[in-house]
Formats: C-alpha cells, sequence, structure tokens
C-alpha cells in the first residue's frame, strides 16, 4: 500500500520506506492472524509500528 502512494526521490528515503514496509509488515506477528479489528486498534498498531522506525533526516514529534 505505500508504494501506491509514497514514491521516493532517492536512496535515502527508498530505506526509509522499506523500513516502514518492514515495520508494518511486523504488525503480523502480533498474533491476530485474521481477527477482524477496529480502525482505531489498526491505526494505534499502525502507529506504534511506524514510531519504531528511526528516520535518516529530520526528526518531527508530535505530542500525543
Amino acid at each position: 500500500m505505500l508504494a501506491a502512494y509514497l514514491q521516493p526521490v532517492d536512496d535515502g528515503e527508498e530505506g526509509l520506506l522499506g523500513r516502514w514496509q518492514a515495520s508494518l509488515d511486523e504488525i503480523e506477528e502480533v498474533g491476530l492472524q485474521d481477527l477482524p479489528v477496529s480502525y482505531r486498534v489498526a491505526a494505534e498498531l499502525a502507529r506504534g509500528a511506524l514510531a519504531s522506525v528511526p528516520g535518516s533526516r529530520g526528526q518531527y514529534s508530535r505530542a500525543a
């Protein structure tokens, strides 16, 4: 899904996109199998996964 919306402009962005994708792929290991979850749960899982990926450029944080 990320590749459909995000197009890296250089090798650094391509690496970051790959790290994001790998991080999101790890959500499968949470143990939900094919159990449907609410949007809120899916968003929290994705947010947590992406927050663990270090950036290679400026870091921005948003107050929770």
